[in-house]
C-alpha cells in the first residue's frame, strides 16, 4: 500500500472534493436551531468584538473552539457568508479524515485496512452532510479523533513529550465541547489497573499520566479563569448544562407533566443559573418515571443515523419508522461488533481497544442522561466504526485486528 503521507494526501483531497461537490450541488441551508448562535459568535470574533453574541456582553453558553476558529477563517477570507462557512467545514472535515486514517493506522496494524476504513468513514453520507450547517460536529470529530490518535501513540511509546502532546490534544477537544472532560480520570484508572493487577501488563506510567493531566488542566485553565472573571462562578468551558435541562423540560417527555409551564414560571423568578439548575433537577426527580422515559429515549436516539439534512433540507421523511431501517442495517452490525470487541479487549487486556471502548461508553452515557441525539454521536463515530469492524472481523474469524 502507499506510504502514510500519500494515503493522507489522497484522503484529504478525496474528502475535500466530495464535500465541495456536495456544497455546490445542494441548496444553501439557512441557519436555524443552534447555527445562528455559532454564526453570531464567529462573526463577532472576526470583527474583534471577542467571544460575544451581541457584540458587547461576554458569552458563556457555547464552547469557544469552533466559533474562534470559524471567526479567524472569516477574518482571513474577508467574508462572513454562509458559503465561506461551508468552505471552512469542508476543510475541517477533510483534515478530520486524515486524523481518522492516522488513528486507524495506529490501532489496526494494517495500513491498507486503515486507508479503506478511513475512506469509508469520510464518504459516509450521514457524516459529510454536516458541512452545509454552521455546527461544530465536523470540528469535534476532527479534534476528538486527533486526541484519540495521540493517546494511542502514547500508549505504544510512552515518552514525556507524547504525554504532554496527548494532554494538550484532550484540552483542545474539551474546549470544543466539555463532554470529554473525563479522559484524564479514565487514564488514571487504567494506569492504576496496570500497576495493581499483574495481568494488566500495560505499564502505563502514572507519572506521565499526572503530567498529561496537568497539561490538560493548563490548556483549559485560561478559559475557565476568563469565565470566572466575567461570571463569578466556576465554569470549566461553557454553561450549556442548563440549556440541555431546559430542552428536557420543554421538548422531551417532561412536557407532558407541565415541563413547559414550569420553565416559563422559572424564567420569571430571576434565579441564578445554579439555583435554576437545582429547581429543574427537583422537578425531574419529582417525576422520576417520566424523566426515566426520556433517558431511555436519549440512549436509543444517540446511536441512530443523523438525518437532519435528509429530512429538513432535502424534504425526505422525518419519521423515525422510516430512518430506523438504515440505523438497523448500518449501525446495528457496527454496535454488535463494538460490544464484542469491547468484551475481547477486557478479556485480552488490550489497553488501546479498552480505552477507546470505555471512552465511547462514557461519552454515550453523558448524552443519555441529558439529551441524546444522533448529531451528538458524530464526533465519536470513528471509534464505533473501528471497534465495530474489528469485532465483526473477530466474529467471522477474520484477522481484522492484526495486533490482537
Amino acid at each position: 500500500m502507499n506510504s502514510k503521507r500519500t494515503n493522507c494526501f489522497i484522503l484529504f483531497f478525496t474528502s475535500l472534493l466530495l464535500t465541495l461537490a456536495f456544497v455546490y450541488f445542494t441548496p444553501t441551508v439557512q441557519p436555524y436551531g443552534d447555527s445562528p448562535g455559532y454564526l453570531e459568535l464567529s462573526r463577532n470574533v472576526s470583527l474583534g468584538h471577542g467571544f460575544t453574541e451581541d457584540g458587547v456582553n461576554p458569552a458563556v453558553y457555547r464552547p469557544p473552539l469552533f466559533s474562534f476558529l470559524l471567526g479567524l477563517w472569516f477574518l482571513i477570507i474577508g467574508s462572513q457568508s454562509l458559503l465561506v462557512s461551508s468552505l471552512f467545514q469542508c476543510l475541517v472535515y477533510s483534515v478530520g479524515s486524515v486524523f481518522v486514517f492516522l488513528l486507524f493506522d495506529e490501532l489496526w496494524g494494517s495500513r491498507k485496512g486503515a486507508f479503506w476504513g478511513a475512506l469509508a468513514v469520510s464518504c459516509n453520507p450521514f457524516l459529510f452532510v454536516h458541512v452545509v450547517f454552521v455546527l461544530q460536529e465536523p470540528l469535534l470529530m476532527a479534534v476528538t479523533t486527533l486526541a484519540l490518535w495521540l493517546t494511542i501513540r502514547w500508549f505504544n511509546n510512552q515518552t514525556l513529550f507524547r504525554a504532554c502532546i496527548c494532554g494538550l490534544g484532550w484540552g483542545i477537544a474539551t474546549l470544543g465541547k466539555a463532554v470529554t472532560w473525563y479522559v484524564p480520570f479514565l487514564l488514571l484508572v487504567l494506569s492504576a489497573l496496570s500497576h495493581l493487577k499483574p495481568q494488566w501488563r500495560w505499564g502505563l506510567s502514572w507519572r506521565q499520566v499526572i503530567i498529561l493531566s496537568t497539561v490538560f488542566v493548563g490548556s483549559i485553565a485560561p478559559w475557565s479563569i476568563r469565565n470566572y472573571r466575567h461570571f463569578h462562578r466556576f465554569i470549566l468551558v461553557n454553561d450549556q448544562a442548563n440549556g440541555m435541562l431546559e430542552y428536557v423540560l420543554t421538548k422531551g417527555t417532561l412536557k407532558s407533566v407541565g415541563g413547559v409551564e414550569f420553565q416559563k414560571e422559572l424564567d420569571k423568578t430571576g434565579l441564578s443559573p445554579e439555583e435554576k439548575k437545582k429547581e429543574i433537577w427537583s422537578f425531574i426527580l419529582k417525576h422520576k418515571a417520566v424523566g426515566f422515559h426520556q433517558v431511555v429515549k436519549n440512549f436509543i436516539w444517540f446511536p441512530l443515523c443523523y438525518t437532519e439534512w435528509f429530512g429538513h433540507v432535502a424534504g425526505f421523511s422525518k419519521k423515525l419508522q422510516v430512518w430506523i431501517w438504515p440505523a438497523l442495517l448500518f449501525h446495528g452490525p457496527l454496535y454488535l461488533g463494538f460490544f464484542y470487541c469491547g468484551l475481547l479487549a477486557w478479556r485480552e487486556k488490550r489497553a488501546d481497544d479498552l480505552f477507546a471502548f470505555i471512552f465511547y461508553l462514557i461519552y454515550w452515557f453523558e448524552y443519555g442522561v441529558y439529551w441524546g441525539r444522533p448529531r451528538f454521536a458524530v464526533p465519536v463515530f470513528p471509534v464505533l466504526f473501528f471497534l465495530g469492524i474489528c469485532g465483526l472481523g473477530r466474529i467471522w474469524k477474520s484477522p481484522t485486528h492484526l495486533k490482537s
